[in-house]
């Protein structure tokens, strides 16, 4: 009997690249070798013209914006052991070509297994796959279309193109009696995948932490960030998927509270406007019938005082972000001051690659004179730091270069930006004076004009 095949797909969490390219290695490793078709940057980059592209393709054809969301999805396949790369590059190709889905990495590993009772290696041979399910064409999610179905042809199309064996349906296996060899293999397998799934205290954080670190700069409250630290303070036994669950569901209810809070906002500006529209009709009919009410004296206190309380809700809400902002990167900075280049720990290196990719989309580097001059050391680290990945990477920063310009750029850019929050207040306050000023003289000059109506013999 041939060795069986099977493809099952999970939503990919935060950390799956690094996964795969044994950045963040498993505490279940037996030793062994594995190959990746892509290093982490030629695989991010991919991605996210994979995304661009779709997006693009998307609101181009349908005139709406996009709206998918859950379009990253990673497969674990069952392979054999001379299964190559490009045995799965062709399955790739088949996805691409029946399903739409995009595969921007795919991962070898023969370093996972277990100990049996004689003491031998039982290699788990079995593939990582990356997929984007938007279609490149339409940019819309064909994740959607997949039916149970589709999921069995999909199984049977695997074990083809792979030459293996397809395992056994389950609409069968629920009603016949299993080969033995099968059941056998399927109950080792089931143990094997119980023992592993489970994540170690260091796994758990540093998922949590790189989670963290993507949701930066994307207008997330305070308390997001606040939910995510507990989370990680408290130390739970899961595996991947239910981890990546909770971090999910605390984003999902994040996400609702802004996008409810944006909605009142927009409701609120909508209102004011009307009000402004249905003010400056009473105005127009006023000066044509020469005629005063009181009414429209408060009307034109209460527009003052609206745009006086939307001003400082400005005023305000650009304080917290700026606040947010600052703390975020007191912390990068707080990190930096305890890394020493002597004695280099692996968290450490990975944070300074992680903090030279998040800066360099800082849109502050691209257009402020004095962040300028760091666009080229931005440009050569990361590279710098790759091409030391897999050797003795404590060595590359014994010369502190690294180290020292994230220092220097960071200190830069604090200073920048606090004076542009004291700038960016004092506009605002002033503007506010202006408005308040200009509504004054519009009341002012509407009782003078009716004064002197009066004195000309017009009644109110």
């Amino acid at each position: 009997m041939g060795q069986i095949s099977s493809i099952n797909f999970k939503k990919s969490n935060p950390i799956q690249i690094q996964h795969n390219l044994r950045i963040l290695p498993p505490s279940y490793l037996i030793g062994g070798k594995f190959e990746c078709n892509r290093n982490f940057k030629e695989t991010i980059a991919l991605k996210e013209a994979m995304v661009s592209n779709a997006i693009e393709k998307y609101t181009e054809l349908t005139g709406q914006k996009f709206q998918a969301k859950s379009y990253e999805w990673s497969a674990v396949v069952n392979i054999k052991e001379t299964t190559s790369m490009k045995d799965l590059e062709n399955l790739s190709e088949h996805f691409q070509k029946k399903y739409g889905f995009q595969c921007y990495q795919i991962a070898i590993h023969r370093d996972e297994g277990h100990i049996n009772e004689q003491g031998e290696k039982v290699i788990n041979h079995h593939a990582h796959m990356e997929f984007i399910t938007l279609d490149r064409e339409t940019g819309k999610n064909r994740q959607r279309e997949l039916s149970r179905e589709k999921l069995r042809e999909m199984q049977t199309e695997v074990a083809k193109i792979l030459g293996m064996e397809r395992g056994v349906d389950k609409r069968i296996s629920k009603r016949q009696r299993i080969e033995p060899r099968v059941y056998g293999y399927l109950k080792e397998l089931e143990k094997r995948e119980k023992k592993q799934e489970l994540l170690n205290k260091k796994e758990y954080t540093q998922i949590i932490e790189a989670f963290r670190k993507e949701q930066i700069g994307k207008g997330l409250e305070k308390d997001f960030f606040r939910d995510l630290s507990n989370l990680k303070k408290n130390f739970q036994e899961v595996n991947q998927d239910q981890l990546s669950e909770l971090l999910n569901d605390i984003l999902s209810r994040h996400q609702k509270q802004e996008k409810e809070y944006q909605e009142k906002i927009e409701k609120q500006e909508q209102i004011i406007k009307s009000q402004a529209l249905e003010l400056e009709k009473i105005k127009q009919m006023f000066d044509l019938q020469g005629i005063n009410y009181d009414s429209f004296i408060n009307a034109q206190n209460y527009a003052l005082n609206q745009k006086s309380v939307k001003n400082e809700q400005t005023i305000n809400q650009n304080q917290e972000n700026a606040s947010k902002r600052e703390k975020e990167l007191l912390y990068e900075q707080n990190k930096l001051n305890l890394i020493n280049t002597n004695n280099m720990k692996n968290e450490d290196y990975y944070f300074l690659q992680d903090f030279y990719k998040i800066h360099s989309k800082d849109k502050e580097l691209q257009e402020q004179p004095s962040l300028k001059v760091y666009q080229e050391p931005f440009k050569q680290m990361p590279d710098i730091l790759s091409r030391n990945l897999w050797g003795d990477h404590p060595s590359i920063l014994k010369d502190e270069t690294p180290l020292q310009t994230a220092k220097d750029y960071l200190k830069t850019l604090l200073n920048y930006l606090k004076n542009l929050a004291i700038n960016k207040e004092s506009k605002q306050e002033i503007t506010t004076e202006k408005s308040k000023e200009y509504f004054r003289n519009k009341v002012l000059n509407f009782e003078k004009r009716e004064e002197k109506k009066q004195g000309m013999g017009f009644s109110r």
